[in-house]
């Protein structure tokens, strides 16, 4: 592949990514209650809280697997990933 096609790629990718911004799971607050307790877990090993969420429920979400504070990610997992009733 060529320097130009390489580039050319990377900018069709940055226009119309592969993978929708928004998140695009959802979960009930039972499967939230319940993933709480194994973050608890996961927090005692060293695992940040976004990145616990990530891995449970195999979602790809950068912003939220390397969010440092708990409070501003769960704050965004509520807001993002929890469906309203």
């Amino acid at each position: 592949m060529t320097g130009q096609a390489v580039f050319e790629q990377m900018m069709a990718e940055m226009i119309s990514p592969s993978q929708p911004s928004a998140p695009y799971i959802k979960i009930t607050q039972e499967q939230y209650a319940e993933w709480q307790q194994v973050a608890a877990w996961d927090i005692m090993r060293n695992i940040r809280y976004g990145q616990s969420f990530c891995n449970h429920f195999g979602v790809t979400d950068n912003l939220l697997y390397y969010e440092f504070s708990w409070i501003m990610a769960d704050d965004y997992i509520r807001k993002a990933y929890i469906e309203r009733s």
